[in-house]
């Protein structure tokens, strides 16, 4: 559904009266008590679930309803679809995929926090009730991030583990979601699709010191759903429901607060890491990424040109304008001279009566030098 529908029906306070046709099923008592669901509902498509074609899917009104008014008198959350959608959008474009059909917003913000190393936010602040999302930007330094493609690739080839801050200001690190009853996986199902999830490999943005993870095969894990479209029939739909009803701690992690930001590692972790290669540059220089580096930086360099171009057509613009503007001024000026004169024409043209012939040819005299000096100023 389109987004100017909703807005032109339910954000505007005459939109149950212009649209009424439309509501003639329902009562205003009703379309009024409906009105935060669908500006909810907008927002969640806008945001949340992005669509290429860029319309509201019906698909999520189903969770806004839950998230609003809970499933069975408990609070539901959609954080795990979320969640889900990124991992499967990653994955996605991974393969090929030209647009991200996840919370980029999100990602962004998430990726924003860890990639700047900073000082902790004063431990008073509360978990809940205080909005991190507004205060994002007092603190993360944008000056300091990159700013082009190639800026980023750049960036994240050097990045280390040293450079990221791994617990952020928001995260509860007590009582974890770390593994369900029968594997350590975490299936997470999405709109577009579903993807495992292993907290057990990021211990240390929980606060914990990392050990070596399991690494099962994801392959049987992750599904991406036929354009976006989730079957009638969810597929592993008992496996999801009994590993999400199991969800639990692991008591033999322990939490302690006073290491939450220093990333420790086991020796044994780092072995795993040289052992299996993982330890590498974040990205290898292949001749597929030297190819894809050459053409990100022709496209900063036509794009730079493109500002450069913007830039002198602006001041172009800006100049016309000016002339324009005096143009007009000019032409002011001339239409008030020529009203001017037309108006001593009107007075000659009704002499006086009883006037002197010596008076005529003097007051004509006069005319004549008025029009003559009108005309040197105008021209």
């Amino acid at each position: 559904m389109d987004v100017k529908f909703l807005f032109d029906r339910f954000a505007m306070k005459d939109g149950f009266d212009k649209y009424s046709k439309d509501f003639s099923f329902t009562s205003k008592v009703t379309w009024e008590c409906k009105r935060p669901l669908v500006y909810g509902l907008g927002m969640a498509g806008i945001y949340l679930f992005p669509r290429k074609d860029k319309k509201i899917g019906f698909k999520i009104t189903k969770l806004l309803s839950d998230l609003f008014f809970g499933i069975k008198d408990r609070q539901a959350s959609i954080v795990p679809t979320v969640l889900a959608d990124i991992f499967v959008a990653c994955t996605n474009c991974q393969r090929g995929s030209k647009f991200f059909y996840g919370s980029n917003r999100i990602l962004h913000m998430w990726a924003m926090e860890h990639f700047q190393r900073q000082l902790p936010t004063h431990d008073g602040l509360p978990l809940i009730g205080y909005n991190w999302i507004a205060t994002h930007y007092k603190r993360v330094n944008k000056s300091n991030l990159p700013r082009s493609a190639s800026e980023w690739l750049d960036f994240l080839r050097v990045l280390s583990d040293q450079k990221i801050r791994w617990v952020l200001d928001w995260t509860n690190c007590f009582n974890p979601v770390l593994h369900a009853k029968s594997s350590d996986l975490i299936p997470l199902l999405g709109t577009q699709g579903i993807m495992a999830y292993t907290p057990k490999r990021f211990l240390r943005q929980l606060g914990r010191i990392q050990g070596v993870p399991l690494t099962p095969d994801l392959a049987d894990f992750t599904i991406s759903f036929d354009k976006g479209i989730c079957p009638d029939k969810i597929p592993m739909k008992i496996p999801i429901v009994e590993a999400w009803e199991t969800l639990s701690d692991d008591e033999d992690i322990a939490y302690v607060p006073q290491l939450k930001q220093m990333a420790l590692v086991t020796p044994q972790y780092e072995e795993w890491l040289r052992e299996s290669g993982v330890e590498r540059p974040l990205m290898e220089q292949s001749e597929k990424v030297k190819k894809l580096m050459a053409i990100i930086e022709a496209k900063d360099r036509e794009n730079a040109q493109l500002r450069q171009s913007v830039e002198v057509n602006k001041n172009l613009a800006e100049k016309n304008k000016r002339l324009c503007e005096e143009m007009q001024e000019r032409h002011q000026k001339l239409k008030r001279k020529c009203g001017k004169l037309y108006d001593q024409t009107e007075r000659m043209q009704n002499p006086y009566s009883r006037e002197p012939k010596d008076a005529v040819i003097d007051r004509l005299k006069k005319f004549n030098d008025l029009v003559r000096n009108q005309l040197r100023e105008m021209m």
